[in-house]
């Protein structure tokens, strides 16, 4: 036998020895070059729900207020719309009992029935009470929006309150609430205790260092629908309660003086107008995405609607949404976001 069939024959010999040996259930792996897929943690549940917000203009408004103007509510409205948004702050010192705060009855602008909007809370005459009264100011933006618009609704809203006292002063706490599209407001004789335990309610420390929030969200409830333009013309009584306000209580009171806190309201509107004079904020069609309208409800029914945030975001200069609808190139909104992450998470389970 030659050299060259001697060589053969063991290579044969040794192809059979390891077939023999081989089990049967380790198949042969097929090559992997050319595919190049992400590690699984990059797509569970939470860490798409995340990136997605990310890409929603909606949501971005809602979590951060002041940085969310020119939002609009992305529902299947298509009409015109034009935007405004309104900044006003209000300064107040607790009174003897170490107790102020503001509510706002309703974001939505109205004519009448009640003096003013704004209400300041004091103590009332038993301790733990408080008192609200008609001692605040009607809201800015109502004048322009009942003068150009015959339709108006919220897309976002917050009330922010900041402590401006010593250090060494820094006793008590504030407490952030929202009744959204409630049945009526809360009674003049509220107690503290009532609202701390409110739903969605929430305390923060004054001496935390941080300021506190109480924030407008999407909600339907009953006839009354974040969805729905509110004629601004009509009376309070005619238009739904969405009530949010921020009360410090157990602050620092001494020799006649009481504590001062900042307090900063923002709302930002979409509406329909009525003149060509409004041109000039944009008026144009309301974005349509039905898939980041249903996102953003389900989504902010686990937020946090009050609680604490740093000092420094009430006092930033107001700004612009980011990112906004007109940033979308695709053409299919919130949709093409949803199927850009599930692809991969689809391929990865291939």
């Amino acid at each position: 036998m030659s050299r060259r069939s001697q060589i053969l024959e063991k290579k044969k010999k040794r192809t059979l020895r390891a077939q023999k040996f081989k089990s049967p259930s380790l198949p042969n792996t097929p090559s992997s070059r050319g595919i190049s897929v992400k590690s699984p943690m990059d797509h569970g549940p939470e860490q798409i729900q995340n990136r997605l917000k990310k890409k929603s203009p909606w949501y971005a408004s809602i979590v951060d207020p002041i940085k969310g103007a020119d939002c609009k509510v992305p529902d299947d409205t298509g009409v015109d719309t034009g935007t405004l948004q309104m900044v006003q702050k209000f300064q107040a010192n607790v009174d003897a009992g170490g107790t102020c705060g503001i509510r706002l009855k309703t974001p939505y602008p109205y004519s009448g029935g009640v003096a003013t909007p704004f209400d300041y809370i004091v103590t009332g005459t038993l301790p733990g009470d408080v008192d609200f009264t008609d001692t605040g100011s009607v809201p800015e933006a109502f004048t322009a929006l009942k003068a150009y618009s015959d339709g108006v609704r919220v897309v976002s809203a917050a009330i922010y309150c900041q402590s401006d006292a010593a250090l060494s002063s820094n006793e008590g706490m504030m407490v952030g609430y929202v009744n959204p599209f409630g049945d009526s407001l809360y009674p003049a004789d509220t107690t503290t205790t009532e609202l701390m335990n409110s739903f969605k309610a929430a305390t923060v420390p004054i001496n935390s260092g941080k300021a506190c929030v109480a924030k407008w969200y999407p909600i339907r409830k009953n006839d009354k629908n974040y969805r729905s333009f509110y004629n601004p013309g009509a009376d309070i009584t005619q238009m739904p309660y969405y009530e949010m306000g921020v009360l410090v209580t157990g602050a620092h009171y001494s020799g006649g003086v009481g504590s001062t806190f900042t307090f900063t309201t923002v709302v930002n509107y979409e509406f329909t107008p009525t003149s060509n004079t409004l041109n000039i904020l944009g008026a144009k069609s309301s974005p349509q995405d039905e898939m980041e309208e249903s996102l953003v409800t389900l989504w902010t029914q686990d937020m946090e609607i009050a609680g604490a945030v740093n000092n420094t975001t009430p006092s930033r200069s107001p700004e612009s949404v980011s990112p906004s609808h007109e940033d979308d190139e695709s053409g299919f909104g919130m949709f093409f976001n949803v199927i850009t992450e599930l692809m991969p998470l689809a391929l990865a389970l291939l």
